[in-house]
């Protein structure tokens, strides 16, 4: 896979990558696996950063890539597409600190995690704060709500609520 970013004058981003690989579901015939994506940071004054993204692919470089439960091969020999979109601000809070918010929409066409025949589309919507007190360190905490569209027979529930909370190190 590769990527490529271009910073923009006014502290604008806009990236494109993309990856192709095999599926390792030890099926003959296709077992190519690709996946594109592109998007954009638009700085609003300093006071806001704009985000927004477009994914689509197929088998489970897709997945990898969307961490979708959607991009895997449901049998025979064929894996499905996959479609993504995000949209999403950040504000910052104090020097240190940001708020942000969220929505990813997926397009799994028909098809749901483990490769049973149930939701076409899931929708989240995240909320979190992100601290940085050093530079070496950043803490997050986040709430999320996932639903998910077309009910059918499949392991995931039509609805989630989640709380969580990260740390990273950079060194």
């Amino acid at each position: 896979g590769g990527s490529i970013q271009y910073d923009v004058p006014g502290g604008h981003q806009i990236a494109v990558s993309g990856a192709i690989g095999e599926d390792d579901n030890f099926l003959p015939g296709d077992d190519t696996s690709w996946v594109v994506q592109g998007g954009a940071n638009i700085n609003i004054a300093d006071m806001a950063t704009l985000t927004g993204a477009v994914v689509y692919g197929e088998g489970t470089v897709a997945g990898r890539y969307t961490l979708s439960p959607f991009a895997l091969f449901t049998g025979g020999n064929s894996s499905n597409e996959v479609f993504g979109a995000m949209a999403g601000v950040s504000v910052p809070v104090s020097d240190t600190t940001t708020f942000n918010v969220v929505w990813d929409y997926l397009n799994g066409d028909g098809a749901a995690h483990g490769g049973a025949v149930g939701h076409d589309e899931l929708h989240t919507i995240h909320a979190n704060v992100m601290w940085q007190p050093v530079k070496q360190m950043r803490m997050g905490w986040e709430v999320q709500y996932l639903f998910a569209d077309q009910q059918g027979t499949t392991a995931l529930e039509d609805e989630y609520f989640t709380v969580q909370w990260g740390t990273w190190f950079f060194f």
